[in-house]
């Protein structure tokens, strides 16, 4: 079964659009617009902004209010993370598959779970904040996001591509470099040489020792002095 998605009357499912977003990021999460985040009477607060998770777009309407857990003594180590979770349904109306949430533990900053939602995984958890929490408020607060700057991103892309094209550019001016060598050194040991244009060269200017072949972007026809090389391409020896 073959499906199509970028196509007139075919279903774009929101899978297919996160896999894009998600394969044009590299696979990036992060801030894109806004979000600041803060700490103040035992809350933590994001504002108003756009972010992006395994390639599914979220935005911040105002001001999201995130309390911090009661402690009666002791401490506990909070983590600030955005989860999202497929195995929930959406309606029109009411999101269900993203909210915050504050993971816990008593002993140390909690891990937090990252499945491959685009290969088979329902829950991700993206880090924003981690901060202790005691009975007489937040301490050790710390911001967790990650920002993404699309100019940085192409920059990065435009630089890597620069220098893949400097080392193709190199390896193939050392090929050629070493290839007219062995031709040099085959027309010095009496070996025939091969030219191959696209006019045809007078007899008085061309070099003993040497076959020309004219190159033409014509079907060869059965029965002439051409060489077929491919459908389309063809040579004809010059005698």
């Amino acid at each position: 079964m073959i499906r199509g998605i970028t196509f007139a009357e075919q279903l774009n499912t929101s899978a297919d659009f996160a896999h894009f977003q998600n394969t044009f990021l590299n696979k990036a999460n992060g801030v894109t617009k806004g979000c600041g985040i803060s700490t103040a009477e035992n809350n933590v607060y994001v504002q108003k902004g756009y972010f992006v998770v395994c390639g599914r777009w979220v935005q911040v309407v105002g001001v999201e209010t995130i309390p911090s857990p009661s402690v009666i003594s002791g401490q506990v180590y909070c983590k600030v993370v955005f989860e999202v979770d497929l195995t929930k349904t959406n309606t029109p109306s009411d999101f269900k598959q993203g909210y915050f949430r504050v993971l816990l533990d008593e002993k140390g900053y909690p891990a937090v779970t990252q499945e491959d939602l685009d290969n088979g995984g329902m829950l991700y958890q993206m880090p924003w904040c981690q901060y202790i929490k005691r009975v007489d408020g937040i301490s050790s607060f710390r911001d967790l996001r990650e920002i993404i700057k699309i100019e940085t991103l192409w920059n990065a892309i435009t630089e890597q591509n620069e220098k893949y094209k400097h080392e193709f550019d190199q390896f193939f001016a050392e090929q050629e470099a070493e290839v007219k060598k062995m031709i040099s050194d085959l027309e010095k040991e009496g070996y025939s040489r091969i030219v191959v244009t696209e006019e045809n060269i007078p007899v008085s200017e061309r070099t003993a020792n040497t076959f020309y072949f004219i190159v033409n972007d014509k079907a060869i026809t059965p029965g002439t002095t051409e060489i077929k090389a491919s459908p389309t391409v063809g040579y004809r020896l010059l005698n």
